[in-house]
């Protein structure tokens, strides 16, 4: 491994903006010969070894793909916390780049660096990557979860296990802002059907929902219109849609000053991390009357999935430990609504209450 510096940037510019990112410590790499910019965020280690997930895509400028792998990881100390994990949050991005022919090359200079930080980051699959691609990295590196026909567990990609925990808390969010016990008839607007927004459209649908969704992928769109009985739509329409629950499930950012003021929902639930483009949006949302269900809440079940199986338990723990999604959007719900502030506000305290009561102990 060439461990050379990445291509060059303002060095001052650099500095200023790592500085001022909210994380434990930041790693590096370029590896020449695949020609990959390699970045680790490790957030917190407090609560026990970072993980998350290592996301393969591409970005405008280093300065934006490191903003993006501290705040990520910064949502994973919260969720880790508030999952009741012994663990904390790191995650890493690799900067995907049309030099780059050969994938696995990629990933052998990634378990490689992952190896290098001696247990301090756990990672497995995220955006951009797949099961393959940590099988790759678990070669060079035993800090990998998140695999197949490992410690008696059947599946490698977490998705599944992401969207019934967001499924759950659609549920507990229903239950709360519609007086419903059920999804039945409960209308959805799904915002991006990937490997979660697909997984989720068929739990929706199995349960009696009405679909509306929208996908830059107009085949895969398509595909769900077939399999589940879902209402196309444009992709910037979906904000317009007028629906019991938005549900973001593309990237993050999208709940903007902007998109908000288009939203026609009682309720936003959805996987995606990082959907607040800023703290305030929150306050937007409370104003509206929106019940917003914390991103690093609801779509926690991916988190327990890699956990447990880092931990050695088996599947049957996991679907056990999402019942602790339902507890904490219970709580975080109920105080909301007592205390008439922002649910992202309060689950932010409670993450930083546990962490402080972690330290302390």
């Amino acid at each position: 491994m060439n461990n050379t510096a990445p291509p060059p940037v303002q060095q001052d510019e650099l500095l200023v903006q790592i500085q001022k990112m909210p994380h434990g410590d930041l790693h590096f790499c370029y590896d020449a010969a695949s020609q990959a910019t390699l970045i680790i965020a490790i957030d917190s280690t407090q609560r026990g070894p970072a993980l998350g997930g290592c996301r393969y895509q591409n970005y405008p400028s280093l300065h934006a793909a490191i903003s993006d792998v501290c705040m990520l990881a910064q949502g994973m100390t919260y969720k880790a916390a508030l999952a009741g994990l012994p663990l904390g949050g790191g995650k890493a991005v690799i900067i995907k780049d049309k030099a780059q022919h050969d994938r696995k090359a990629v990933f052998r200079a990634f378990g490689k660096f992952v190896n290098q930080l001696g247990g301090r980051y756990i990672t497995a699959v995220d955006a951009g990557t797949n099961v393959d691609d940590i099988q790759v990295a678990q070669q060079y590196s035993p800090y990998c979860t998140g695999l197949p026909h490992v410690h008696g567990f059947q599946r490698g990609d977490p998705s599944y296990y992401t969207t019934l925990g967001v499924v759950l808390g659609m549920e507990c969010a229903v239950h709360h802002r519609l007086g419903k016990d059920s999804l039945k008839d409960v209308h959805v607007a799904i915002q991006g059907l990937g490997h979660v927004g697909y997984f989720l459209a068929q739990m929706l649908s199995e349960r009696g929902a009405q679909i509306t969704a929208c996908d830059t992928n107009e085949a895969l769109l398509q595909r769900a219109v077939q399999d589940f009985s879902v209402t196309p739509c444009a992709v910037d329409a979906i904000y317009d849609v007028a629906a019991d629950i938005f549900s973001p499930c593309a990237l993050g950012g999208t709940l903007n000053q902007h998109s908000v003021s288009r939203l026609r929902c009682d309720i936003i639930a959805g996987s995606a991390n990082n959907q607040l483009a800023s703290p305030e949006i929150g306050q937007l949302l409370a104003d509206k009357q929106i019940l917003y269900a914390p991103d690093y809440v609801i779509n926690s079940g991916g988190l327990i999935f890699a956990a447990q199986q880092y931990l050695q338990t088996n599947e049957e723990a996991v679907k056990q430990h999402l019942s602790h999604v339902n507890e904490t959007l219970n709580n975080l719900f109920s105080h909301a609504l007592a205390q008439k502030k922002p649910t992202s506000l309060l689950a932010d305290h409670m993450a930083q209450e546990i962490l402080k009561d972690s330290k302390n102990s």
